[in-house]
């Protein structure tokens, strides 16, 4: 599925659709990258049940799906 999947910036400038409207399309396709980075970063981690660990790697797996799309948001 997301493989197939265009990517945010060929929404808007390949198909002409509207940023907000390619947010809304691609809104699952985000959710699933991001859990997929998140469950590498967890097994990749040692196996302790911190709640900070957790909740830091959470927020690196979104940081490193989302930063491409905050950067081609800027550019326009």
């Amino acid at each position: 599925f997301h493989h197939q999947f265009p990517s945010i910036d060929n929404l808007v400038l390949g198909f002409h659709l509207q940023v907000d409207a390619a947010f809304q399309i691609s809104r699952p396709l985000f959710n699933l990258n991001i859990q997929a980075k998140f469950d590498e970063l967890r097994s990749a981690a040692p196996k302790t049940s911190n709640k900070t660990i957790l909740i830091q790697n959470y927020i690196d797996a979104v940081t490193n799906v989302m930063s491409p799309v905050l950067d081609f948001v800027k550019t326009l």
